[in-house]
């Protein structure tokens, strides 16, 4: 236990100075450049709603660091659906394009299982 606690004094004691000089210095920390949890948490959106053009789109921010393009309509149709695949280049298509991405494929499967063809996917 004396370890533990020793290991946590000298972690603190070397850490805590850095970050302080680095905070005085203004270097912003990694939340104010990119969203380090990859869009999953509730501190930074992937998608914010523009009311005026009545979509959801990815923000620039979110777009120049990680995320591709993408926005679709605030409200969902009744009977309709969206589908959100997290992944690498594969979700988004890469290399072959979006017709043979994952996303693309289960929202096909979906439509011909359902009949319905209102939707919307999104790759990232």
């Amino acid at each position: 236990m004396m370890r533990l606690a020793l290991m946590a004094g000298v972690t603190l004691a070397v850490l805590a100075p850095i970050e302080a000089g680095l905070a005085v210095a203004g270097v912003e920390g990694l939340l104010a450049e990119r969203d380090p949890f990859a869009g999953l948490s509730q501190r930074v959106r992937v998608f914010r709603a523009e009311p005026g053009r009545g979509v959801y789109a990815t923000p620039p921010a979110a777009v120049q660091r990680s995320f591709n393009y993408q926005e679709f309509q605030l409200e969902r149709a009744e009977s309709g659906f969206r589908f959100f695949t997290l992944g690498g280049s594969s979700a988004y298509g890469v290399p072959w394009g979006s017709e043979i991405a994952f996303t693309r494929v289960l929202g096909d499967a979906r439509a011909l299982i359902t009949q319905q063809t209102q939707g919307f996917v999104a790759r990232y």
